[in-house]
């Protein structure tokens, strides 16, 4: 088996419903770590030693497009991985996600509360700057969507966001993105941020894939992960 390699990853200390990917002190393993082979990267997401989720992507591709809104970590907060921190905690926590917008370090995000912690949940939201919209879902709890402040293109260049898709196109030989899809893309440059958090159908799985790459990046994920979505590459 080819070797995990340490991406954003840390060890778990907490010793029940331990997984085989352990430390040289016996923790599990937790995070994300790579695979490399010959043509594709294979990204692991573990928790406690062990293996949740992988995607595999095209290899050796130099993307255009950065950003310290988008990374590995921000799919902590995908709902039912359920990473452990360090001590054991879930790191897909309300509060981890909540500070991990009001830090600028992920574009927007989506609480879902209890009643009786609404209050005190939305004076810390309002304490931050954020924008943010409240609605009552189903289950008879509340979802808080948050934003940052300012549009789209303040914070990303949909152009190289767009380039980095061709690259990755050429190397798959077809097209992610039709000319269509880009556009639409290239659209929501001047939409705040704050558009995207109320009535953004976020978890739906039924979208076109200009959609699945607009998902990707509000929440914040990797090119990389989107690409492995949209090749049928996640498992």
């Amino acid at each position: 088996m080819k070797s995990l390699i340490l991406v954003e990853g840390w060890a778990t200390t907490k010793e029940s419903y331990k997984g085989k990917y352990r430390n040289e002190q016996g923790f599990g393993l937790s995070g994300f770590y790579r695979r490399d082979y010959k043509e594709n990267h294979e990204m692991v997401v573990m928790s406690n030693g062990h293996s949740l989720c992988r995607y595999k992507y095209p290899r050796g591709i130099n993307i255009p497009f950065h950003s310290p809104m988008v990374s590995w970590m921000n799919l902590t907060f995908c709902g039912g991985y359920g990473v452990l921190l360090e001590n054991g905690e879930y790191a897909g926590s309300n509060m981890r996600l909540f500070e991990t917008v009001a830090n600028g370090l992920k574009p927007i995000g989506f609480i879902i509360v209890k009643i009786n912690d609404l209050e005190e949940m939305i004076d810390k939201v309002k304490q931050s700057g954020l924008r943010y919209e409240i609605s009552k879902i189903w289950t008879g709890d509340y979802e808080i969507g948050l934003a940052n402040q300012g549009e789209v293109k303040k914070y990303f260049d949909l152009n190289k966001l767009v380039s980095s898709y061709r690259l990755y196109s050429d190397r798959i030989g077809y097209d992610l993105l039709t000319p269509k899809d880009e556009e639409s893309l290239l659209e929501i440059n001047e939409l705040e941020l704050a558009y995207f958090i109320k009535g953004f159908d976020y978890a739906s799985s039924q979208k076109k894939n200009w959609e699945h790459v607009l998902t990707g990046l509000l929440l914040g994920f990797p090119i990389e992960s989107t690409v492995a979505l949209l090749i049928g590459q996640i498992y």
